[in-house]
């Protein structure tokens, strides 16, 4: 039975080519174009569940209204991490990532570039989040000072040897040094946070400051288990009023409530770290998202 479907069918190739040929092409064509769409659809969910406890890691963003000007930011300051884990019971855990601030002029010997992803981060960087380390330590690579990973394709731009670990590099302006204490792979496409180098925070004095209005990093912190992001959400509230009113009313001259009265408004917000890609409701996220639309 089968075998004389499949030669009428034949048959009707034969027989009307030209159409056949359309009819196969569209088919060829709609087939492939759906495959490419899911494949699409599937990469673009999947970015940032590659770490380990990944629905458990939330991002810190920054809401405000000042002079009826109303931000939602992903910034915060560098002190947010430390109280983070300081003054609420359900955070287990945090860190921070900053951009390299300006020009990043890397220099090996003869060799120079310009470097778009140089960041600065904490020394649980590569035991918070899942990038791992091929060489190198994850819980000392970015503890001493002037220390710096690279990821693999920066090996193979700056190292012919292939060999990299304590080696120094060159960067900025002012020429300072930074040894090699860790070698990580190359950052996976569907992740939101790129990098090509990361410096510990510990080798610049800005990331140690503790003003709570200079809003530049961007800080994750990991829940505990069986623990709910809303009891950290209450929680914000408070430590506007505790660390973030004394700076406002010494700077601005107004108290929080006097500000919250004056139409003002400052406090901080939370996205998941999988709703990043395409769900963020921020301004200045790390890469541009995705869309749902």
């Amino acid at each position: 039975m089968l075998r004389n479907y499949f030669t009428i069918a034949l048959r009707n190739i034969l027989k009307h080519k030209f159409f056949s040929l359309i009819t196969i092409l569209g088919m060829t064509v709609g087939v492939t174009a759906c495959l490419l769409i899911i494949l699409y659809i599937k990469d673009e969910l999947s970015y940032d569940r590659f770490h380990d406890h990944a629905n458990r890691i939330y991002q810190v963003g920054l809401h405000g209204k000042i002079g009826g000007q109303d931000i939602r930011v992903a910034n915060t300051c560098p002190p947010m991490v430390r109280t983070l884990v300081e003054e609420i019971p359900e955070v287990e855990s945090a860190t921070r990532l900053a951009r390299y601030f300006g020009q990043a002029v890397v220099k090996l010997d003869d060799k120079a570039f310009i470097e778009e992803h140089v960041f600065f981060a904490d020394s649980n960087f590569f035991s918070f989040f899942s990038f791992g380390l091929l060489e190198g330590d994850v819980k000392t690579a970015l503890t001493e000072p002037n220390s710096i990973v690279l990821t693999e394709k920066m090996v193979k731009k700056y190292f012919s040897s292939g060999h990299a670990l304590g080696k120094v590099l060159i960067i900025g302006n002012e020429n300072k040094s930074y040894k090699v204490t860790g070698i990580t792979p190359d950052v996976p496409p569907n992740s939101h946070v790129y990098f090509d180098f990361i410096i510990s925070t510990v080798s610049d004095e800005g990331l140690k400051s503790n003003e709570w209005l200079s809003n530049f990093l961007f800080t994750y912190f990991k829940l505990k288990e069986n623990t709910s992001v809303t009891s950290v959400e209450s929680k914000f509230p408070g430590l506007v009023v505790k660390f973030v009113g004394p700076e406002i009313e010494k700077f601005m001259g107004v108290t929080i409530k006097q500000m919250k009265e004056q139409g003002g408004a400052y406090g901080y917000y939370v996205t998941p770290l999988t709703a990043i890609h395409l769900h963020s409701t921020s301004q200045g996220d790390l890469e541009p998202g995705g869309n749902m639309l």
